[in-house]
């Protein structure tokens, strides 16, 4: 009763989205890790999103309290506010149903969830996507409801003595001698936003 009490003001900040307005339909998520595995030093997430109504004026994504760089639509420079869980990206023009359009976030830092930035077994630094039910917004803007299925792609640079794996196929791996070694991987069917992870 008592842990009741005190979980329910965490969980009263966040209303749960639900597609009517817009939807995703990929996401390409680019992750450039420090050599620590501390921190993402810098990310971006292009998000492709669907008009489902004439006069569409508003992006509400979902996202945690990383710092936000840049938003733009359609590589334009837009503006856009944040309340807590929320980021809010006003579009220069209407959108008409069915139009479809590329949102791009560009941020960075240490994610408090969703991505565990830690240590293995062995004492070696780590990183793996704990998602589960909807703590993806936390280092992935988006749009963090089971219903919302998407593609999506990542590409993620890390240090050259680490592995990476993440959803669907390995496209390329591209080493650079000591140099951070990146990674590209494509699942090409839509999947809920917490089963988008990876692992370092």
């Amino acid at each position: 009763m008592l842990a009741f009490v005190f979980a329910a003001p965490a969980f009263a900040t966040r209303t749960e989205h639900l597609i009517d307005a817009w939807k995703p339909t990929n996401y390409n998520v680019s992750l450039i890790f420090n050599d620590n595995l501390n921190e993402l030093r810098s990310a971006k997430a292009e998000i492709t999103i669907v008009s489902l109504k004439d006069s569409l004026a508003q992006i509400d994504l979902d996202f945690g309290e990383l710092p936000v760089d840049a938003v733009s639509v359609n590589n334009q420079v837009t503006t856009y506010t944040r309340t807590t869980g929320l980021l809010s990206i006003k579009l220069a023009q209407r959108m008409r149903r069915d139009t479809t359009f590329i949102v791009a976030v560009a941020y960075h830092g240490k994610p408090k969830d969703g991505l565990v930035l830690t240590t293995d077994k062995s004492g070696q630094p780590s990183a793996v996507g704990d998602n589960w039910p909807n703590r993806v917004h936390q280092w992935i803007p988006c749009f963090d409801h089971p219903s919302a299925k998407a593609t999506v792609s990542f590409t993620v640079t890390a240090p050259s003595r680490d592995l990476v794996v993440a959803n669907g196929k390995l496209l390329t791996m591209t080493r650079n001698g000591a140099a951070p070694t990146v990674w590209r991987f494509e699942e090409t069917k839509p999947i809920p936003p917490y089963c988008m992870v990876i692992a370092v």
